[in-house]
């Protein structure tokens, strides 16, 4: 999509709506690098559900997952709504992000919170007004009251959840493999795993702060969401995108429930494709995006 030529002619929704329906008829698409990963996420996930919302003129509410897989992403699309004034105009008055996790004892402000990093990589990088973002503080003395606030804050808007949530691959969160989770919580406490411990620690040598043992997650409200992109391209994860995308449903893999969503979609790269063992032969993946 030629996103600097874009202009508000281009609102028609059902030209948006047929591409939202498009972009989610595989269960997974594989690409050739992490790059096109990038790129297909904002062009054929976000930007089509945005874009129909905003034809429509109704608020386009945005979860935004934490961690390293999304960071690309985010900068990808602020470089896109920057490309054009007309989308930055549009997605500066009907959109809402939040974030779906934060780290436990880890200040707002810190470089090391997940909340500064959205606020400052896509929060003001587009100007979006802090009305419509809701961030969360990982030094909150009740994660669980904290979570419920981003809980209402969703609810508030919209009655039928989110409108779209990137939700990439890892141990640590209620999309992977936490046991017993249940769509009537809101909050769950993660204890991070020795992998993610080990993946954090050079990032707090010399910090005033140790490396954070536990997270919070949104759970319920998460899984009201519309419509689910799954980006993936670390091959440590690619077990994970096997169970999830080919195991029958079970409660020690959340992974497998997303899966029976209608509008989930994993979007993963060649080569985390073929460490998880995924078939060329089989019709719900689509291999359309990589040669041979």
């Amino acid at each position: 999509m030629d996103w600097p030529n874009f202009s508000t002619d281009g609102l028609d929704s059902t030209v948006w709506k047929e591409k939202m329906m498009r972009a989610f008829r595989y269960r997974a698409r594989i690409v050739s690098n992490k790059k096109d990963m990038d790129r297909i996420v904002v062009d054929e996930y976000i930007m089509p559900r945005f874009l129909f919302d905003l034809s429509r003129d109704r608020d386009f509410i945005m979860m935004a997952a934490t961690g390293n897989t999304p960071k690309e992403i985010w900068a990808s699309l602020v470089e896109v709504l920057n490309s054009n004034a007309d989308l930055l105009h549009g997605f500066r008055r009907i959109a809402y992000i939040s974030q779906l996790d934060e780290r436990l004892n880890i200040p707002k402000d810190s470089i090391h919170s997940f909340s500064n990093y959205i606020y400052s990589r896509i929060i003001k990088p587009i100007g979006l007004n802090e009305r419509h973002m809701h961030l969360l503080d990982g030094c909150a003395q009740d994660p669980f009251r904290e979570i419920k606030g981003l809980a209402d804050w969703i609810m508030g808007m919209s009655k039928i959840g989110p409108d779209l949530a990137i939700v990439p691959f890892g141990p640590d969160h209620i999309a992977y493999i936490l046991k017993g989770v249940s769509r009537l919580d809101t909050c769950k406490i993660v204890k991070f795993t020795d992998e993610t411990l080990a993946a954090m620690a050079s990032e707090f040598v010399d910090s005033e702060f140790a490396v954070p043992s536990h997270g919070m997650t949104l759970v319920g409200e998460l899984l009201d969401s519309q419509a689910f992109v799954r980006p993936c391209s670390n091959v440590n994860y690619a077990d994970m995108v096997r169970r999830s995308l080919e195991d029958d449903m079970t409660p020690d893999c959340t992974g497998t429930y997303l899966q029976s969503f209608r509008f989930c979609t994993a979007v993963l790269t060649l080569d985390v494709a073929i460490a998880a063992g995924l078939s060329r032969e089989n019709k719900d993946y689509d291999w359309s995006l990589v040669p041979g």
